[in-house]
């Protein structure tokens, strides 16, 4: 699902008994390292890895969806406030998420997360919502100038693309 600049790559596969593992793996050499989180109860995604080997997915624990960052081998588990589900996707160079959470209504909405190793207050939220969605923003990426790519879909339940970039001064 995601590869870096220096050819590692994350990916689930199936396990056994048929649960969905996170796994990473550098390029070429094709040896898989399973990423199993503690507190993980079921399916599970390592969804994208940055240029230094920092990685975030999500997997099923006894909360729901919850997404994780890994650095340095120590996983900081988060979601957003009130969701009932939160999806990371992507990181960037800078340490900043993007996903999508469902919220309590099961409306869809993009964020991008600032300070996933810090806590609770410490950590800088952003929600993102495409203007002509109306049944869903979903972001799949963001890179190293804070530029963000996803999806919407809009009142005729048509999936548009998009590519965000913020204000420069």
């Amino acid at each position: 699902l995601g590869v870096n600049d220096s050819r590692n790559a994350v990916g689930f596969y199936l396990n056994a008994s048929g649960s969905k593992e996170p796994f990473d793996t550098t390029l070429p050499q094709n040896a898989s390292e399973p990423r199993p989180r503690p507190g993980q109860t079921g399916t599970a995604r390592a969804t994208a890895i940055a240029g230094k080997g920092d990685m975030v997915g999500w997997d099923q624990s006894s909360n729901g969806i919850v997404s994780w960052y890994l650095q340095a081998g120590m996983y900081y588990p988060f979601s957003y406030k009130g969701a009932v589900s939160t999806y990371a996707t992507s990181l960037n160079w800078n340490n900043m998420v993007a996903g999508y959470y469902i919220d309590s209504h099961k409306a869809t909405h993009g964020f991008i997360l600032i300070g996933p190793t810090k806590g609770g207050a410490e950590q800088s939220w952003q929600t993102i919502d495409a203007p002509k969605a109306k049944y869903g923003t979903v972001i799949t990426g963001i890179n190293n100038h804070h530029d963000t790519c996803g999806y919407y879909i809009d009142a005729s339940h048509v999936q548009h693309g998009f590519v965000a970039v913020p204000k420069r001064s």
